[in-house]
């Protein structure tokens, strides 16, 4: 090869590693599926499938119940955080073959024929940062359970009052559609937190409207009268990924 096409050549090939090691990087920390809860009762599509559910307690009689259709054999894995120190909610978790080791306030409802495992808090819990989202979070409790009935399992997070997550599952995997709209739910996250939709999205939008400007005065110099549709197309992509970059950054220093 001439020496100019050989260096450009190899300039390729090493942006094409540079970009498999950052996606490399990037995958094990896609720990959950975040998810924000249905309300007082939520349905858990797989037991299995790590998810994290972005919760809030009402009050003090208030119970959020996540329910999962689980199989003998299969293990219940499940923990929760918070984000505010002094939010602590308990976990009880009911189902069939659930050794009953505690008993529950009267607005937990236990159904006929299950036992309850009741989950407290850690009086003084670990402060950590989550690089998925990214978060700090106080870690509260975990529960692992090997069940030994199929049937209809319930997980239940009450007591107190405020913001919780609560992790499900433990098979770190994504469809193609969550691929898509992870994003989309990570932002609903960021208002969950209680950030401003502003705050959200104004390094994106920024960052679009400054690349825009850019390219607008660069396309009348190179390509007066002509619209370059691969050229207009590739750099909005690359300009919402340079404003998600900004935004995950400044996520990193808020967290």
């Amino acid at each position: 090869l001439p020496s100019g096409l050989f260096i450009r050549y190899m300039i390729n090939i090493r942006a094409c590693v540079l970009i498999l090691f950052i996606c490399l990087l990037i995958l094990p920390s896609a720990a959950h599926v975040p998810e924000i809860g249905a309300g007082d009762i939520t349905a858990v599509p797989d037991p299995l499938k790590s998810y994290a559910w972005y919760g809030t307690l009402g009050g003090e009689d208030a119970a959020d119940i996540f329910v999962l259709e689980m199989e003998a054999g299969q293990e219940l894995r499940i923990s929760i955080q918070t984000p505010d120190e002094e939010v602590r909610p308990y976990l009880a978790v009911t189902g069939p073959g659930i050794p009953t080791i505690d008993t529950v306030p009267e607005y937990v409802r236990v159904p006929v024929g299950s036992g309850v495992a009741v989950i407290a808090p850690a009086g003084d819990p670990e402060l950590s940062y989550e690089p998925f989202t990214p978060m700090s979070t106080y870690h509260l409790s975990r529960f692992s359970h090997v069940i030994h009935e199929d049937g209809t399992y319930s997980v239940v997070v009450y007591g107190g009052e405020g913001r919780y997550t609560l992790a499900t599952g433990y098979l770190e995997e994504f469809s193609a559609t969550e691929w898509i709209l992870v994003p989309i739910q990570v932002m609903a996250v960021r208002m969950w937190q209680g950030q401003s939709p502003v705050l959200v999205m104004a390094p994106i939008v920024l960052t679009l409207i400054a690349g825009l400007a850019w390219l607008y005065r660069r396309e009348r110099e190179v390509a007066p009268g002509r619209i370059r549709y691969p050229v207009w197309t590739g750099s909005i992509a690359g300009f919402l990924y340079i404003g998600t970059g900004l935004l995950m950054l400044i996520q990193m220093i808020l967290a």
